[in-house]
Formats: structure tokens, C-alpha cells, sequence
């Protein structure tokens, strides 16, 4: 599940990197949102072009009644999050990690994460210490409880694999302490479920302390996005040679 706003050329690229080093790879799923004419027009030429991706526009539903539905509707055992700052520069085998997840019993892959990753961005570029763990199948597993920032986090939207029935069970067990409502935005879901777990972990049946991160980042983040609220993206439509681009 994708979410993304006003971001046509980072979900375009994203697609691309996802479909190129991703496997496998279930249902797609695009949740998003425009603020004008010219935004709309772009993202119908990503849908033209991606069939094979189911797109909810926000103007249907909100942004959490589209998430939930998705989450409670879909067939499949994992779900893996992600917004619009996020890209896939090598190959990562899913199934791996869900294979990890069965045998290990964590919580998630947070897939964004990795023993070298140091620098907390959303913290104003706080040093932050990594885990060091046994390594199985190119995967660590650590105990989040121990660490600060991004590798405490129990809930993230920025290349999380997560079961299915404990996405379920969560959501279900918010709306008996919370309003769901409060959620209807990639920000304000990922804060407002990182405080749920330190409030209400007692309530949760699942464990929601040990989580898997990769050895090797598969994929980076940058805030592509800053640059596109200066000036429009002139290269969205273009197509460019390699010889070009050097």
C-alpha cells in the first residue's frame, strides 16, 4: 500500500524501482491525492500506464477509510507500506522476510532500515546507535525497546512489512481506545500508532517488540518532494538518454 500526494514523477519512480527490484510482488495498491487540474492530469497518465496497480483517489473516501479498507479487504498475509520518499536501488526478496518474520516471530521488516543507517533525519539529524545482532538470511533481529528514533519504532509507513491479521488487530483494538479518525494521514497514522504501542502494549496479543531489518539497505530516502514545491518538474514527460543524463 502507497501513499502518496501531489507526487506524480516520485510515485513514477518509484513504480519503476519497485517493479525492477522487488519480488515478489502482489497486489499494488496506490492511495492518492491531487490539489489541482495539472497534478490530476499526471497521475491519469501513471494510471494509463500501470494497469496492473489498483489507484484510490482520496475524492472517494478518506485517507484512512481507504487504508482500512484496503487492510480488511485484501487476500493477502503481508502488507508493505510506503510513502513518497522512499526508492528501491537493489534487489530485496520479500518472501525472505516474511519467511523471517514465521520463525522468528517479530513484528515487521522495517525494509528502510540497516545496521549502518546512523543519522535520524526527523529528529533534525540526531546520531542514533544501530543495532548489532546475529545475522540469519541477510536479516537482523533486534529488540527495538533497546534503541532511540527510527529503530524504536513499531509502527512506519516507510518500507514496513507487516502481517496482515496483526494490522487487523491493531486497528481493531485502536478504534476501542482511540478515534480513528485522528488518523487520516500518513503523518499523523504513523504518530499517533507509535503512541498507541507505548500506551496500550498490554492489550496487543502479538509481539510487538523484536523487529527485522536487513544487513544491507535495499533502498534509500530523501525528500524528493522539498524540490518539487520550488518549481515544477520540468523532466516529468521527457524522455532521457543515458548519454543525456551524463
Amino acid at each position: 500500500i502507497f501513499c502518496y500526494k501531489d507526487r506524480p514523477f516520485q510515485l513514477k519512480e518509484y513504480l519503476r524501482s519497485l517493479k525492477r527490484c522487488v519480488k515478489p510482488i502482489g497486489k499494488i495498491t496506490v492511495i492518492y491525492k491531487t490539489t489541482s487540474p495539472e497534478f490530476a492530469t499526471r497521475y491519469e497518465k501513471l494510471v494509463a500506464k500501470h494497469s496492473d496497480v489498483e489507484w484510490l483517489d482520496e475524492t472517494s473516501d478518506s485517507y484512512i477509510g481507504l487504508m482500512l479498507r484496503t487492510i480488511f479487504n485484501t487476500e493477502y498475509p503481508y502488507v508493505m507500506f510506503n510513502v513518497d520518499d522512499v526508492y528501491w536501488m537493489r534487489p530485496y526478496d520479500a518472501q525472505i522476510g516474511t519467511v523471517l518474520m514465521e520463525e522468528t516471530g517479530a513484528l515487521c521488516v522495517h525494509v528502510r532500515l540497516h545496521p549502518h543507517l546512523n543519522i535520524c533525519q526527523s529528529a533534525g539529524g540526531m546520531f542514533m546507535s544501530a543495532p548489532a545482532c546475529g545475522v540469519v538470511s541477510e536479516h537482523m533481529l533486534y529488540d527495538r525497546s533497546a534503541f532511540k528514533y527510527d529503530f524504536n519504532y513499531p509502527f512506519d509507513l516507510t518500507g514496513s512489512i507487516y502481517r496482515t491479521s496483526d494490522l487487523r488487530t491493531l486497528f481493531n483494538v485502536f478504534t476501542q481506545h482511540g478515534d480513528v479518525n485522528s488518523l487520516n494521514h500518513p503523518n499523523l497514522l504513523e504518530g499517533h500508532m507509535d503512541a498507541f504501542f507505548r500506551k496500550h502494549s498490554s492489550v496487543l496479543t502479538f509481539d510487538h517488540v523484536n523487529v527485522l531489518m536487513p544487513t544491507v539497505a535495499p533502498m534509500v530516502s530523501f525528500a524528493v518532494n522539498r524540490v518539487q514545491e520550488v518549481s515544477a518538474n520540468p523532466t516529468f514527460d521527457c524522455v532521457i538518454s543515458k548519454p543525456e543524463m551524463c
